[in-house]
Parts: C-alpha cells; structure tokens; sequence
C-alpha cells in the first residue's frame, strides 16, 4: 500500500510516515511543498494519501480533488474543521492535528482498508 503524504511541519510529516509504516504502509514522500506534492502524484502509483490542507500558504484543495477525480482516497491531517473545506472535500475523512497515533491508525484503515490484500 503507496501512501503520499504532505506535510509541510517535518516533525509531523516523519511521525506520521512512521505510524502509516507501523501498518504496513510504503511512504511516498513525505514533502512539505505542494510542487513536489503534485510531481510525486503525477509520478507514482499511490493506494492513497494524507495531505496537511495548508501549506506554506497554497492548500492541496486541487491535489486532493484531482487525486480522488483519479480513485486515489484522501485523509486530511489538518485543523481545519469541515465547515471550512469546499463542499466536494466536506466528506473527506480528516485526522486532527497533533496527531493521534491510535486515531492515525483507524482512519487510514478504515480509508485505504480496501487497498490490502
């Protein structure tokens, strides 16, 4: 299972990648920039990804769609609250920041679950 995660705070990202390894997950990335976020998504065949919404000031708003245009699931790792998302994102399942690593855990699993094999 390829995983892509955004994350622009690197303490966060390297948490992260290492709670989505401790499930078996394959990182890809972590990147903190939205120019590498979209290179690794157009270059790689990713099982899923968790995106920070903002970052250094862009979003991953457009990533994220385009990301699930393509049937790649999205989880945002974010503090933003749904309200605050488009209405095409609202439903995207979202982890809140900081991070938990139990709550990491159940939403990607219940998110990629249909990626393992």
């Amino acid at each position: 299972m390829r995983i892509l995660v955004v994350e622009d705070d690197m303490m966060t990202a390297l948490d992260l990648a290492e709670m989505l390894r401790d499930i078996g997950a394959t990182v890809v990335g972590p990147v903190g920039r939205l120019k590498q976020a979209w290179a690794l998504a157009n270059r790689d065949q990713l099982d899923g990804a968790v995106l920070d919404v903002q970052l250094d000031g862009d979003t991953t708003l457009d990533l994220a769609m385009d990301l699930l245009r393509r049937g790649v699931p999205v989880v945002f790792a974010t503090a933003f609250d749904k309200q605050s998302l488009p209405a095409q994102l609202a439903e995207v399942p979202r982890l809140a920041k900081p991070l938990d690593t139990e709550m990491v855990h159940w939403v990607t699993d219940r998110t990629f679950h249909h990626m393992k094999a």
